[in-house]
């Protein structure tokens, strides 16, 4: 009887052991410390499992945000999600698909819509992390016609009004040969670079 005690002791022992060496080798980081990693070479350390946000910034943006700019009107659609690791991530991450309806003002012409896409991860616009109290997300016009017409958009929303939320877009200038964009010294893009926007 005694010696069927220890045994349980022995296997309970070695079942905690084996249960805490696991979780210490799974870290899970904030979505600030993951910008921390974003120039570096080696990126976001292996041990890394999760990069949550901790500091609960994400749920502000979530919703619907309304807004004018360049002769268009501009419908945003945020929504926060857990995007479960994909073979070159290897890590759960909180972050935010964007949907985006934008029209002409003058003609009402639709000239972008994904509200209709189910996928948070077909959307074309997600979020990563938070760069200067900015929330950077990442934008490519799914559209074919399309000259260099992607980059990153910068959220930010101030502490002082959590119903107003500036919008900038930074347009990428690289990865396109002049010959696959002819035309980029005209070209306008679809997105504005600066908004304001109003959540409904």
């Amino acid at each position: 009887m005694l010696q069927q005690t220890n045994m349980k002791k022995i296997i309970i022992l070695f079942i905690a052991l084996a249960l805490s060496t696991i979780s210490y080798a799974q870290v899970t980081i904030s979505l600030e410390q993951a910008e921390s990693y974003k120039d570096s070479p080696d990126g976001i350390p292996e041990d890394v499992v999760y990069v949550k946000d901790i500091n609960n910034k994400l749920p502000k943006f979530v919703g619907v945000w309304k807004g004018t700019a360049n002769g268009k009107s501009i419908e945003l659609h945020l929504n926060r999600f857990l995007h479960l690791p994909e073979s070159t991530d290897g890590f759960k991450i909180d972050q935010i698909a964007g949907r985006l309806l934008i029209i002409d003002s003058a003609t009402g012409q639709i000239l972008y819509n994904t509200l209709s896409i189910s996928n948070d991860e077909n959307t074309s616009l997600l979020g990563f992390y938070f760069i200067n109290n900015s929330y950077v997300m990442n934008f490519a016009n799914i559209n074919e016609n399309y000259c260099m017409d992607s980059g990153d958009v910068y959220l930010s929303i101030s502490s002082n009004d959590l119903t107003a939320m500036k919008l900038n877009f930074l347009r990428t200038q690289e990865w396109r040969s002049p010959s696959d964009c002819p035309n980029f010294s005209t070209y306008v893009p679809i997105l504005p670079k600066n908004v304001l926007l109003t959540k409904q």
